[in-house]
């Protein structure tokens, strides 16, 4: 009787309704197989490939024996007798990959099989996947390092030539991974920590394996069916905040890792980020208020201590932002308004985020990488008052709120101001008629009917000023001059900005 028979006439289904494979593992005849090194030799005659070939996995699929394998409980049999574990002991999946057999699967196509039969919508429903992060498999497989060993082997990029994530995607796998949560188990089990801790993430990076799912474009497909919106619906990611998997990162550099890689830098290059953006994911993440879950985790303030901020600059990742219009695409799709409506910025605030910023000198730190002049130079400021990204700011209170926060005065202190003058950022400025372009697009109306300069005055913001000695400085460092060089004050003056001063009582209020 051939395979094929033995499937057709429902021989497997019978084993399994007796329970047979059961009690092969009851007595531990899979273990034995392993040992005496029974798969390996199967491996090396390409008994697997084979099978392949001839499609005997594929009608193994079409009559439903692997669902009925999960029905009879039989790969939960499997792992609570150790099958998986002693496979890796005995480094079988390594000789799987050296022998191309997963390579030789996704040739055929019998992954995409597999979806189209739902079966790994089965394994989930079956809690199969649960199982494994329970018995500790996945931990197994890194400590003998099988995944680093599916690098090397390239089965992944092979995965991706294929597109099977792409046909993962359009069956809706991931998103029913999600429903059944196996992504929160693994991270109450620490699978991702335990990842991060034997370094595959960093392998991930020196075998070029993001790079390759830019370019097959599997990180727009998934953005196309939606995945990374159905993971906020599920609060994947308020869960690995409160599992501390980001935290988990920056300690072990992954962040850092993926910068030297310049993985953002390509991320820009393939117009992923673009892409996020007209899929509305930020507006998503913030409508599941996110970012609000990542201040309460103090995950940025993590990323400062761990100066991921500045690494980022070293490796002028804010400047290839910048020459591929992402933040121009961002205030396009009106990401930052959104921002300021979810009031992000104020929880930011309320989090004293922009404190440890300056704490920790990330502002310094820009200016001495030229973030700031190159945000000029790529007219980002001149987006930001055309598309009243900042008469945004001044409606939604968020000025007064930094007044209130007096983050102005820590700026003060932590001597910002005085930084951005020997950056000549202010003289840059100037020159690229940021303050002309400002006045024109009534910004500085805008505050005035906002209220903010007497809020400023106020809260003793002025004043803090004199005592900082910024005015002093300004004068040393020529700005003034350099003010009516470039005819700001005579450009105020032409667009009554003198004289709205006057109306909205700011001089009163400075007097009194």
């Amino acid at each position: 009787m051939s395979h094929d028979d033995m499937i057709q006439c429902s021989v497997l289904q019978h084993m399994m309704q007796c329970s047979v494979l059961q009690h092969m593992m009851q007595c531990s005849v899979l273990q034995h197989m392993i040992q005496c090194s029974v798969l390996q030799h199967m491996m090396q005659c390409s008994v697997l490939q084979h099978m392949m070939q001839c499609s005997v996995l594929q009608h193994m699929i079409q009559c439903s024996v692997l669902q009925h394998m999960m029905q009879c409980s039989v790969l939960q049999h499997m792992m609570q007798c150790s099958v998986l574990q002693h496979m890796m002991q005995c480094s079988v999946l390594q000789h799987m990959m050296q022998c191309s057999v997963l390579q030789h699967m996704m040739q055929c196509s019998v992954l995409q099989h597999m979806m189209q039969c739902s079966v790994l919508q089965h394994m989930m429903q079956c809690s199969v996947l649960q199982h494994m992060i329970q018995c500790s498999v996945l931990q197994h497989m890194m400590q003998c390092s099988v995944l680093q060993h599916m690098m090397q082997c390239s089965v992944l990029q092979h995965m991706m030539q294929c597109s099977v994530l792409q046909h993962m995607m359009q069956c809706s796998v991931l998103q029913h991974m999600m429903q059944c949560s196996v992504l929160q188990h693994m991270m109450q089990c620490s699978v991702l920590q335990h990842m991060i801790q034997c370094s595959v993430l960093q392998h991930m990076m020196q075998c070029s394996v993001l790079q390759h799912m830019m370019q097959c474009s599997a990180l727009q497909h998934m953005m196309q069916c939606s995945v990374l919106q159905h993971m906020m619906q599920c609060s994947v990611l308020q869960h690995m905040m409160q599992c501390s998997v980001l935290q988990h990162m920056m300690q072990c550099s992954v962040l850092q890792h993926m910068m030297q890689c310049s993985v953002l830098q390509h991320m820009m290059q393939c117009s992923v980020l673009q892409h996020m953006m007209q899929c509305s994911v930020l507006q998503h993440m913030m409508q599941c208020s996110v970012l609000q879950h990542m201040m309460r985790c103090s995950v940025l303030q993590h990323m400062m201590q761990c100066s991921v901020l500045q690494h980022m600059m070293r490796c002028s990742v804010l400047q290839h932002m910048m020459q591929f219009s992402v933040l121009q695409h961002m205030i396009h799709s009106s990401v930052l308004q959104h921002m300021m409506h979810s009031s992000v910025l104020q929880h930011m605030m309320q989090c004293s985020v922009l404190q440890h910023m300056m704490q920790c000198s990330v502002l310094q730190h820009m200016m001495h990488s030229s973030v700031l002049q190159h945000m000029i130079q790529c007219s980002v400021l001149q987006h930001m008052i055309h598309s009243f990204v900042l008469q945004h700011m001044m409606h939604s209170s968020i000025l007064q709120h930094m007044i209130h926060s007096s983050i102005l005065q820590h700026m003060m202190h932590s001597s910002v101001l005085q930084h951005m003058m020997h950056s000549s950022v202010l003289q840059h400025m100037m020159h690229s008629s940021i303050l002309q372009h400002m006045v024109h697009s009534s910004v500085l109306q805008h505050m005035m009917h906002s209220s903010v300069l007497q809020h400023m005055m106020h809260s003793s913001v002025l004043q803090h000023m004199m005592h900082s000695s910024v005015l002093q400085h300004m004068m040393h460092s020529s700005v003034l001059q350099h003010m009516m060089q470039c005819s700001v004050l005579q450009h105020m003056m032409q667009c009554s900005v003198l004289q709205h001063m006057i109306h909205s009582s700011v001089l009163q209020h400075k007097l009194f």
